[in-house]
């Protein structure tokens, strides 16, 4: 069965869905340096969170 992906700005309770897909891609470190990184973009005045995508599979985040 094929899958149906819906992408759409993250939200704020995307975020630990996030944290949780960055540290299966990202295998070392648990994935920690990315959720890091991901968290000091976010805190940047230039950050625009409608650029800061997700994939969404069956009612979850499959990707960012």
């Amino acid at each position: 069965m094929k899958k149906s992906y819906k992408v759409r700005s993250e939200r704020l309770e995307d975020y630990h869905a996030i944290a949780e897909v960055n540290a299966a891609a990202f295998d070392y470190s648990y994935g920690m340096g990315e959720s890091t990184l991901i968290s000091v973009l976010r805190s940047r005045g230039s950050f625009d969170p409608e650029l800061s995508l997700v994939a969404e599979a069956d009612g979850g985040i499959a990707g960012h």
